[in-house]
This record gives C-alpha cells, sequence and structure tokens, in this order.
C-alpha cells in the first residue's frame, strides 16, 4: 500500500490521501487565503519533523523546556526551487547552559529525514535559547 495516493480532480485541485485520511488541496494559482496548497503541507512537514527532533533530544536530556519553531520558505521560480530558513525557539524552565542546549537541539533538529534529505534547499537553522521569566 503507498504512503500517499493523489488524484487531480481538475480546476487546479487535487485530493490526497493518507491512512484514513482525505484532504482537498489546491493550486497556488486559485487559492485563497483559507486553502491548503501543497506548499504549505511541504514546509509543515520539514518544520515539525525538526521541532519534534530537536525537542525529543531535549526531553532524552532530562531537560525541560518549550520548543517552538518557524519556518519560511522564498520560492525561486527562475530554478523552480524553494529555499527554506527555520528558527527553533527554545524556552527553558531551568537554569541548564544555553550553549549546552543550543548544541543539543541542534544536533537532534539535523537528525530530521527530510531536512536531511533537502540538503542545500535549507539556507539557515537558527536556534534562539530563552529563559522562563
Amino acid at each position: 500500500m503507498p504512503d500517499v495516493i493523489a488524484e487531480f480532480l481538475g480546476d487546479g485541485e487535487c485530493a490526497v490521501e493518507f491512512e484514513e485520511e482525505r484532504m482537498k488541496l489546491v493550486s497556488s494559482r486559485v487559492a485563497e487565503p483559507e486553502h491548503v496548497i501543497p506548499y504549505h503541507l511541504f514546509l509543515a512537514g520539514i518544520l515539525s519533523c525538526v521541532t519534534m527532533n530537536a525537542g525529543r533530544a531535549l526531553e532524552k536530556a532530562g531537560i525541560d523546556a518549550e520548543v517552538t519553531a518557524e519556518t519560511t520558505g522564498k520560492k525561486d521560480w527562475d530554478r523552480l526551487a524553494v529555499t527554506i530558513e527555520i528558527t527553533i525557539r527554545v524556552k527553558l524552565k531551568d537554569d541548564t547552559d544555553s550553549d549546552e542546549v543550543r548544541k543539543i537541539v541542534e544536533k537532534g533538529a539535523d537528525r530530521c529525514i527530510l531536512s536531511r534529505t533537502l540538503g542545500s534547499a535549507i539556507v539557515s537553522k537558527e536556534v534562539v535559547v530563552e529563559r522562563e521569566n
């Protein structure tokens, strides 16, 4: 059984199925602001993978922190490619050394199979460490 099945519906629309779910996507050429386009899923997949791996690395190290992340993708229409910038934010709940946390997060985030596959498409990955007040 394939991981994902896609069906072109015509008029710039496509349906994708995975597991028991079915989702309708539209082309960015016809999308309204409330629509999900393949580009959103692409960025969401990468970002969730990086965030989960970074958070899991902190958990394994016994560090209590809140981990969030954001991404910006830039479409390069000349090359038909996307470049991606990722910022991972870590809010520490204790006095753990910030540099140690940054190293653990970077190492964990680098274990994401999606970002490793994309390699040079990820042009920057920044880790911001803050302390909870």
